[in-house]
């Protein structure tokens, strides 16, 4: 909760030196003053200490800018470059912060935040994202406002900033933002994926049907994993009462430490299976290149040890022979034996294409290094199947102690217990069919996910391309699905707030309206237009009187307050009585103490008959005024009565 402990204003416009002091954490707190004393001035020192700005009414002095219009004219005559400083110190819980600005002319002003440490005061780093936490600047209309604009929430074109307004207090707009990036990523990822090879016929259709039969398990095992929650409410639900009766409780706790264990292994068990997915996906594409290179290995020592390989030196040979015009038997070839020299040159021609195969000899270490290092995948596999196999083992033993615990307790002479435990079993024998059932259809998945990889990549041209496209592919799933369930978080909070803006700004208004029976029903569009309808009329009232507006707008205030997240920040209103008719005005005033029971509520207001009567009656004259200085006549004070 956030307490207002004390705000000082030092030379600020009309307060040479002003300090109010609240004495409740809660409750209303009354300033009344006559016009030109600086009701909306002390606001604007607020805002311009929190914020460095000035919304309520500008005068001539704000409109000249910067720390000249901003100081007081009786300091200024002593010293022109004297300082303006606003100080206000709250308390967050049991932590104490004091919020400090300070200007001079020709100077930028200077904010600081300190924390109270014991009894010394500390500055803190980063100032503004501490307000920011705090009281935050796009909510500051909702806790510092001025009574006599409030009906300009409802006056034409102002439908756009209302919307902005409730959405900012419901945090619609970071849910927005989380939409927009990531369908960025989404857009982002299908660009990548587009790059990706598709070259291979036939496959499109297998993966496209792969994908199709991924989804449809998808959408079963949300269906179980539905029913598995629903049953393992009711379950709890059962365990529960099972656990009053103290006779057996040892037996209920040793069944919950083995539930808790085989909660364990299957995490286990989950994270072993994505990581033997995940060695399935980026290296089954090895394990179809350690085939290939097995098969090319086997065959050059084959023919090596055949002989069909021989060694460059026959090539070389016959060339000598044909030189030396010899024959291959020894004898010499005259020129004229035509046939004997083709039938050399013939062979020669033949062993150059075998030759031109004997480099590949060279390769068969390179080729047995790339084997070895494929096995390495196979040893991480094998030994996270054999984990898996343990688990299974160890969950194995765990169910069977628990199927022991479950007779012992259903055999129980209390009749009670035996029967919770019956519905406790069936309940668990339908959450383990559901359970299965979800298992094997993500084993399926597994498979086909592992079956599309392998289609995909086993493409000779762009391996790579399609590995990348792959797993934009399964990114893009994982964004669309985050995306689908975003938005409709988004559009339930959004009709949710609308809906509740509604009905509470229509019983709030019917509170405050002294013409009851006027409007039938108050609601506000898809855009945040008013719709005030009156009874018998199909279409809204389209005019309102400017009391009907200002209490539709005090009724949005109250409802906008219950619906932001900062129901404990401190309200300051100034003029909530201004323009009102008599009966409304009386209305307001018996609805102030209930506006923020919870909280501190700070009213500035003009030295009116009704509220000086209201103060009296309710609040035994609790009250503060603003007044002239008699020392000096332009500044204003502050007198607790």
């Amino acid at each position: 909760m956030i307490l207002v402990r004390s705000i000082q204003l030092h030379n600020f416009k009309q307060y040479r030196r002003a300090e109010i002091k609240p004495d409740a954490k809660s409750g209303l707190f009354f300033f009344i003053g006559q016009n030109k004393l600086g009701k909306s001035n002390f606001l604007n020192a607020i805002c311009w200490c929190l914020y460095e700005e000035q919304p309520f009414k500008e005068t001539i002095d704000q409109q000249r800018g910067g720390a000249a219009g901003l100081l007081n004219e009786d300091a200024k005559r002593e010293n022109e470059y004297d300082e303006v400083r606003v100080e206000i110190e709250i308390q967050y819980d049991a932590e104490v912060f004091r919020f400090s600005r300070s200007q001079r002319t020709t100077q930028s002003s200077i904010f600081t935040v300190f924390r109270k440490t014991g009894s010394d005061w500390r500055p803190i780093d980063n100032p503004n994202t501490i307000v920011e936490s705090f009281l935050p600047r796009n909510l500051r209309q909702y806790f510092i406002f001025a009574g006599e604009n409030v009906q300009g929430l409802f006056s034409k074109g102002h439908e756009t900033g209302l919307k902005k307004g409730i959405w900012q207090v419901a945090n619609i707009e970071e849910l927005d933002r989380g939409i927009n990036h990531l369908e960025s990523i989404y857009s982002e990822l299908r660009k990548s994926a587009a790059k990706g090879d598709n070259t291979l016929e036939g496959l499109d259709e297998k993966i496209s049907a792969s994908k199709n039969e991924v989804e449809a398990n998808k959408k079963t095992i949300e269906r179980n994993e539905a029913e598995i929650e629903k049953l393992s409410d009711i379950k709890k639900e059962r365990e529960e009462k099972q656990r009053t009766y103290q006779q057996y409780s040892e037996l209920i706790k040793r069944r919950a430490d083995l539930n808790a264990e085989i909660a364990s292994i299957e995490e286990d068990t989950e994270k072993n299976k994505g990581r033997i997915n995940e060695l399935l996906l980026r290296k089954s594409p090895f394990l179809y290149v350690e085939s290939q290179l097995k098969k090319v290995a086997e065959r050059l020592k084959q023919e090596k040890e055949l002989g069909t390989l021989p060694p460059r030196i026959k090539a070389e040979f016959i060339d000598e022979l044909l030189e030396h015009h010899v024959c291959i038997c020894g004898r010499s070839l005259s020129t004229q034996d035509k046939e004997a020299c083709s039938h050399l040159a013939s062979l020669k021609e033949e062993m150059q294409e075998i030759d031109q195969r004997t480099p590949i000899l060279e390769d068969q270490t390179a080729i047995k290094q790339i084997i070895d290092q494929i096995g390495e995948f196979g040893t991480e596999l094998d030994f996270l199947k054999q984990k898996q196999i343990k688990n299974l083992d160890a969950m194995e033993r765990a169910n069977r102690t628990l199927r022991d615990i479950s007779v012992q307790l259903e055999n129980a002479p209390n009749v009670e217990v035996g029967s919770l435990e019956g519905e406790i079993r069936a309940i668990t024998g339908d959450i383990d069919e559901f359970k299965e059932g979800s298992i094997r259809l993500k084993v399926q998945n597994e498979t086909l996910a592992a079956s599309i990889a392998e289609f995909e990549k086993a493409q000779k041209l762009g391996m790579e391309k399609k590995a990348d496209a792959l797993e934009k592919m399964a990114q893009m799933e994982v964004v669309e699905e985050a995306q689908k369930k975003l938005e409709f978080v988004r559009d339930r909070i959004v009709d949710r707030v609308r809906a509740t803006l509604s009905s509470k700004t229509e019983k709030y208004f019917k509170q405050l309206f002294w013409e009851k029976g006027t409007f039938e029903s108050i609601k506000f569009s898809e855009d945040y237009k008013l719709l005030a309808y009156k009874p018998g009329d199909e279409e809204p009232a389209k005019e309102f009187s400017t009391g009907e507006l200002k209490t539709l707008g005090l009724a949005a205030l109250k409802a906008i307050g219950e619906l932001s997240g900062f129901r404990d920040v401190p309200i300051f209103f100034d003029a909530p009585l201004s323009n009102l008719d008599a009966q409304v005005r009386d209305n307001v005033l018996n609805m102030l103490p209930d506006l923020a029971p919870q909280k501190q509520v700070f009213i500035f207001s003009l030295d009116d008959e009704a509220i000086m009567k209201f103060i009296h009656d309710r609040y035994h004259g609790a009250f503060a005024t603003l007044g002239r200085d008699p020392a000096n006549s332009r500044s204003t004070i502050i007198k607790n009565i």
